[in-house]
């Protein structure tokens, strides 16, 4: 693994699987900060001694980010589906691996199963859904419409 002053690096997919990156008290796998800093010609660039500029600014930490994917193929109402499951899938996997969401797919999911995973989140995330309370934005993640397996949609 080199890595340069600014950040950048090159690595081996085994040795990148040790690089991790601190954003205040949170520690992250690279995986969420890939693009941005893996830069093999910057690297190449530094060892021969030229300038290279400073990465982009690294965006704020505002702790950690969840995700609640839902693909449902299954409906009782209407046709089935081919792809809503492996598309739900597939984001998951990308929100997880790329940005470091936690996440939680629901796959063929009812009305019941949805409010029961959005229930559980609320109860693991309840500071941070208390504090959006405040603004207003509590109301609206709650009233939001739920489109269940049954193929009815309910506030």
């Amino acid at each position: 693994m080199t890595l340069t002053p600014e950040g950048y690096y090159l690595a081996s997919a085994n040795g990148e699987k040790h690089l991790n990156v601190r954003v205040g008290d949170d520690v992250f796998g690279i995986e969420r900060f890939r693009a941005r800093f893996h830069r093999p010609e910057m690297v190449e660039a530094a060892l021969r001694g030229a300038p290279i500029p400073a990465p982009p600014r690294a965006p704020a930490a505002f702790g950690r980010y969840h995700a609640l994917v839902i693909g449902n193929d299954a409906y009782t109402r209407v046709p089935r589906l081919r792809t809503a499951v492996s598309d739900a899938t597939a984001v998951g996997a990308v929100l997880a691996r790329q940005y470091g969401y936690q996440v939680t797919v629901l796959e063929n999911a009812t009305r019941d199963d949805m409010v029961g995973v959005l229930d559980t989140l609320r109860r693991r995330l309840n500071k941070a859904l208390a504090e959006m309370k405040a603004d207003g934005s509590y109301r609206r993640i709650v009233e939001a419409f739920i489109a269940s397996s049954a193929g009815t949609a309910r506030k």
